[in-house]
Formats: C-alpha cells, sequence, structure tokens
C-alpha cells in the first residue's frame, strides 16, 4: 500500500473516532442512566466548578453553566438540570415541550405563570425557581390538600439515582413510607418510556401506562395512595370520613374503591388508556387493552388526571369545564343524559 494512502485511511479511522467521541451516550434501556451500575457522576456534577480553566456543559446544554453551585451540580436548581435533558427528545424521555400527547403529560402547560393551574409546578423554591418552570403563585409551596414543603423539584418524586432503597422500580419514583406491598409495579410496565427508539411516542392503546395495585383491591394500597403522600385530604380512602361507605354521600371522589357493576357496564367491556383505571389484573400491559372483571379494577387519582400536566386546568386528562357526551370524561363512568 502506498504511504499516502495509509495516511489517508488513518486520516478518516481517525475522523471517525473522533465522531463517535463527540456524540453524547443514549441510555439503551429504561433508567439505565440512572442506576447504581451505569451512573455517570460527572454529567450531573462537577468537582471544582471548572474544567481546564473554563466553566463546563453538559451534553445537550446550549447554555453555559453558572456557577459554582450547591451539591456540585452543573445548574443551580435542580429542575433545570433535569430539564437539559428531559427537554431534549435525542438524550431522554421528553417532559417538557414534548409537542404530543404523552401518557405522563406535559410540563410545558404548566411552565408559564399565565397557565400555573394546569398541572405540577416543579420549580425549586421561592428563592431559587427553575427557568422553566415556575412556582405555582397561589398555591406556592403548598400541594392541595397537603402541608408546606421547602422546596419542589423533580427529585421530590423520583430519585436521581434510580431504584435505591428509598425508591421504587418504577419511574425511580420515591418510596414516601410505602412498602413493595403497597406500590405494585415492575419493568414489564415500562414500555412507554426510553428505549432508544420508541421513547417520546404519542399515548395510544399500545403506547400507555398501567397502574396496578395488589392482589385486592384497596386504599392501603396503589398509586392513589402513594399521592396521598402530599395530597392526603384529596384521596377518599387515605382519610377516615364517616360517610366513606355511603356512595350517595362522598364529598371526596373515591379512590381505590373496586367500581359497581353499573359503572363498569357504563364505562365498557375494555380498559381505554383515555380512562385509566387501576387494576389488579396481573396481565395487564401497556402493549394492549384488556377486559375488565368485576372487582378487579378502580378509580384512581391517575384516571383523571395525568401525572405532570395537560392542557386543561388541574392536569385533568379532559376539560372539566367543557361538554362531556356519552361515552366521554365524566360520563365515561357516570352516564348523565344518556
Amino acid at each position: 500500500m502506498r504511504p499516502h494512502m495509509k495516511s489517508g485511511l488513518l486520516a478518516i479511522a481517525i475522523g471517525i473516532m473522533m465522531l463517535i467521541v463527540s456524540v453524547p451516550s443514549v441510555m439503551a434501556e429504561t433508567g439505565a442512566f440512572h442506576d447504581a451500575a451505569n451512573l455517570q457522576c460527572g454529567k450531573c456534577h462537577t468537582m471544582h466548578a471548572s474544567e481546564g480553566g473554563t466553566l463546563p456543559t453538559m451534553p445537550g446544554d446550549s447554555g453555559a453553566m453558572t456557577g459554582p453551585n450547591t451539591q456540585l451540580l452543573f445548574k443551580d436548581n435542580v429542575t433545570d438540570l433535569c430539564l437539559v435533558c428531559h427537554s431534549n427528545p435525542t438524550l431522554a424521555p421528553d417532559v417538557f415541550d414534548a409537542g404530543i400527547e404523552t401518557p405522563g403529560g406535559d410540563f410545558n402547560y404548566s411552565g408559564a405563570v399565565s397557565n400555573q393551574a394546569k398541572g405540577h409546578n416543579p420549580g425549586g423554591t421561592s428563592s431559587n425557581e427553575s427557568g422553566s418552570i415556575k412556582i405555582d403563585t397561589t398555591f406556592s409551596l403548598t400541594p392541595p390538600g397537603g402541608s408546606a414543603l421547602t422546596r419542589w423539584t423533580c427529585v421530590e418524586c423520583h430519585d436521581e439515582h434510580g431504584e435505591t432503597s428509598e425508591a421504587f422500580m418504577f419511574r425511580n419514583l420515591k418510596k414516601r413510607g410505602l412498602t413493595s406491598g403497597e406500590f405494585v409495579a415492575g419493568d414489564s410496565e415500562e414500555s412507554d418510556i426510553w428505549d432508544g427508539s420508541t421513547a417520546n411516542l404519542a399515548q395510544s392503546s399500545t403506547n400507555h401506562n398501567v397502574y396496578k395495585t395488589a392482589s385486592t383491591i384497596s386504599s392501603s394500597a396503589g398509586f392513589g395512595k402513594w399521592c396521598a403522600t402530599c395530597h392526603g385530604s384529596f384521596h377518599g380512602g387515605a382519610v377516615t370520613e364517616s360517610n366513606v361507605g355511603d356512595n350517595t354521600n362522598w364529598i371526596r371522589h373515591p379512590t381505590a374503591t373496586a367500581l359497581p357493576s353499573g359503572y363498569i357496564t357504563n364505562y365498557g367491556t375494555t380498559s381505554s388508556y383515555l380512562y385509566p383505571l387501576e387494576t389488579n389484573n396481573s396481565n395487564a400491559s401497556t402493549t394492549a387493552e384488556w377486559t375488565l372483571t368485576q372487582g378487579s379494577e378502580a378509580v384512581t387519582c391517575l384516571s383523571c388526571h395525568k401525572a405532570h400536566a395537560t392542557n386543561y386546568a388541574n392536569a385533568t386528562r379532559w376539560d372539566n369545564a367543557g361538554a362531556s357526551g356519552n361515552g366521554t370524561g365524566c360520563n365515561k363512568c357516570h352516564a348523565k343524559g344518556a
């Protein structure tokens, strides 16, 4: 081989290597980036707030780093740090300005002050707000039905270091004092999140969240109980009420109560991702809807609300202020005026 050909091939090889190195690493499995076996500390933390004499930036971050910051973070706000990756569809599940109707909702709906009542507002603290999501100016750091918080960021619900003794496998949700028996979820239910190819798709009958509970429908287990760790008085099964057994005099919508036959009839015989029910059906999956069974399904908080935010008030799945025709909205179960 001629010398100039060798040098040309070497240059090409070096160029390819540089290209590969310059492309941010994308995790292929759900939660792999936030996992003790795969944690890359340097992607979120810096030891001395400088790299080679200059402030470093994170992969996918278009802005220069501020610093030094508390907890050795690349950003001075936890929520803004999360959004560097989670507001970028090529890096991670997009939870901000995704532009599609995702299963968990979109924080962009509640990011502006004018729309803050459309969902959760993980904005940091009153003295250190997120640049993208503003704290609710009405409730401030007090969740509806709960007590005051000192801060409100993404990591109040999720553990940034993955499944740990403090967090469940499902979405890395923090345990908040609950046990695995009280909160049921598993890997098979996570097909709608980041897998390197089908992430950030719109919700559908084959791309949706599944909310499983224990073998017996009960207010002592399930997603409603998890929500009640902050929204206690908004959760019918979490607060003892004198009329809790009287279906005609509810003062809060019941949750974690098996649907009576009449409501199952109104709802239909098959589950719907648009109106998700909590279920103890072990075969329920994110890749197909399932047949409902009397006593095996219940309304939970996430039947009516999305976890993050929606284009409707209070992160509801439909417009409660608008018309609700037969088989839609509240009428999906209640069928009034039919």
